[in-house]
């Protein structure tokens, strides 16, 4: 299962957050959960190794983005427009994420969304 996490941290918005296992995850390492912040595999989908191949390949499965956030959360407005390019850049890969701000998902789309992109779910 390839997963890319390009930030971390998330803020509780529903009673279904209550035992978010992001936070009993931070816990365990005495970190704030609720600190949403760029990881260090913000640029995964563009990276390439020694042989200027991609390090995320395709496998036939989703590419599961934001596990440990939220991709619409409020604090990542600003980042997210990279993040839509960086989508876009990969049409080989499926993205698949998850969100509890289905409100915001018109926010910050790209000007070229159109109907969406083929391979974002």
């Amino acid at each position: 299962m390839a997963t890319w996490n390009p930030w971390h941290g998330y803020t509780k918005v529903s009673a279904g957050c209550a035992h978010c296992y992001v936070y009993r995850r931070d816990a365990e390492f005495g970190r704030d959960a609720s600190v949403v912040h760029k990881t260090s595999s913000f640029d995964l989908p563009l990276r390439k190794n020694r042989k200027i191949e991609y390090k995320l390949q395709p496998d036939g499965e989703y590419v599961y983005t934001c596990l440990t956030s939220d991709f619409f959360h409020p604090d990542t407005d600003d980042w997210r427009p990279e993040a839509w390019a960086m989508m876009k850049a990969r049409p080989d890969l499926e993205f698949y994420f998850i969100t509890k701000r289905p409100e915001r998902f018109s926010v910050g789309l790209p000007s070229d969304w159109g109907d969406g992109y083929e391979n974002v779910h």
